[in-house]
This record gives structure tokens, C-alpha cells and sequence, in this order.
């Protein structure tokens, strides 16, 4: 047996975000098989890393986004390994515009935190995470997770 598409009433549609002013908006039908606006997901995001302070607020500039693409991003996690409480915030950053996301202004030592979600990012956008003062030889970790879409051409 063959099914067809399903009928219009069916259809899922979602919009994840702008591209160059213009809206993606992805629709889905009740077969779950995506219609139009983007090419389906072509790939997993993910980035791990860390870095040592040397005495001063430590800021990871997670990857830029590439033209072409846009990420969904699902899930952020940060932690330091300062025995003093710290500042860890969360920002998307937008050209020059830093928009905050989460943050934790007293996150204790080996302590996670995280949050899951879905910020879209585009062309030239990133995660910045910031962890304040950080004693001289201490480390910030980082991990960030979500997929790729290609946008249609």
C-alpha cells in the first residue's frame, strides 16, 4: 500500500527564525516528510572545548555560523573549576548585539549548569560564554549541541 501526501489540514508548519529579512518557515506533512522553505537537516552541531583564565573574565566565542546554514541549537551546558563561586552567562551573539540567554551570577565549582532549547542562529551568529574573573590558571568548560539546516537556494 502507497500513501499519499497527506491533505493541507494535515501539514505541520513552523517558523525557525529569519534569513537575510526573509522568514524559514519549515512545513511538514502528516507523513512527517518536509514540504518547502528549507532542505531537511543535514548534519549534528556539536562543540566542546574549554579555556584557562589568566586572572580576568574568560569569554569562549563558540563557531560563526556560515552562510548558507542555519543552526539549531538545543542544548547549552557550562562549568568552571574555580573553588570560588563565579559569574557564567550565556549570550547570543548577533553582530554586535550580545542578547543574553541564561546565566548564573554565583555557579559553584564543578557545578553545571545548563539548559535546553531552541535558539536559532544564522549567517555570522555564535554563542559566547562568559565566565567572570576566574582565578589566573583556572579553566571554563564548555558544551553546546544541536543540528545544521541547509537553507534553500
Amino acid at each position: 500500500m502507497t500513501l499519499g501526501p497527506a491533505p493541507d489540514w494535515q501539514h505541520i508548519s513552523w517558523m525557525v527564525g529569519n534569513y537575510n529579512g526573509e522568514p524559514i518557515l519549515v512545513t511538514v506533512d502528516g507523513l512527517g516528510q518536509l514540504i518547502g522553505g528549507l532542505n531537511a537537516y543535514y548534519d549534528r552541531y556539536s562543540q566542546q572545548g574549554s579555556g584557562t583564565s589568566i586572572g580576568v573574565d574568560f569569554a569562549a566565542l563558540l563557531s560563526i555560523v556560515p552562510a548558507g546554514e542555519v543552526w539549531v541549537v538545543t542544548n547549552i551546558s557550562a562549568y568552571h573549576d574555580d573553588p570560588t563561586p563565579r559569574q557564567v552567562r550565556v549570550f547570543f551573539r548577533h553582530s554586535t548585539t550580545n542578547i543574553l540567554l541564561f546565566g548564573n551570577s554565583y555557579l559553584l565549582n564543578d557545578e553545571v549548569m545548563e539548559r535546553q532549547g531552541l535558539w536559532v542562529l544564522k549567517e555570522g551568529d555564535y554563542i559566547r560564554i562568559l565566565y567572570g574573573a576566574l582565578a589566573n590558571g583556572q579553566k571554563g568548560y564548555y558544551s553546546v549541541g544541536g543540528y545544521k539546516i541547509k537553507v534553500a537556494t
